[in-house]
């Protein structure tokens, strides 16, 4: 793709933190991302909603990030487990985290996902835990997602793992949805 570098960290950053609280999403409960690229080619029975009333986040796992993507990961894990003990927290799901951990420990990559479809709640994206931990990745040191490019597939993942739970986070593919194969 030909984009400058400047304008991805901007796109991702506000992807993270600008988009909660833009005046175009005021009156949503829930925003649905989905890259130009994307399409739905089969009936979706849930969306514009959640699949299920309990969910907060909603994007399918899709492994780990490629070797070639591990630059962009410098500092990440150790951030979010600093960042975890300064703020007092244990991770939400601990299933998630758990994965989190064993990966990071026997690959040295951590998983993503599928960030070009994302259903999330904007209740739980607004959370003041929530806002605190983007805020940390885009507006405060050490800048990671300008800094090392962390990227919101990777971080998403871990917000997934540290603030939603198993209950409220759904991570399989979108009925009927299909990403550049329109």
């Amino acid at each position: 793709a030909d984009r400058k570098p400047w304008g991805y960290y901007q796109m991702i950053r506000f992807w993270v933190t600008g988009i909660w609280n833009h005046p175009a999403i005021g009156r949503f409960g829930t925003v649905m991302r989905m890259d130009s690229d994307s399409c739905f080619k089969a009936p979706n029975s849930y969306l514009p909603h959640m699949a299920h009333d309990r969910i907060v986040y909603h994007s399918q796992y899709v492994g780990v990030e490629s070797d070639a993507g591990k630059t962009y990961l410098n500092g990440l894990y150790d951030f979010s487990k600093e960042y975890l003990n300064r703020v007092g927290k244990f991770p939400g799901n601990a299933m998630l985290w758990n994965y989190i951990e064993t990966v990071w420990s026997a690959k040295g990559t951590l998983p993503v996902f599928r960030t070009n479809l994302e259903v999330s709640s904007k209740a739980f994206m607004l959370r003041e835990d929530v806002v605190r931990w983007h805020e940390a990745l885009t507006e405060n040191e050490p800048f990671g997602m300008f800094r090392f490019r962390w990227g919101d597939a990777v971080t998403r993942f871990l917000e997934a793992a540290i603030f939603a739970t198993d209950e409220t986070t759904l991570t399989i593919k979108a009925e009927g949805y299909e990403h550049k194969r329109g």
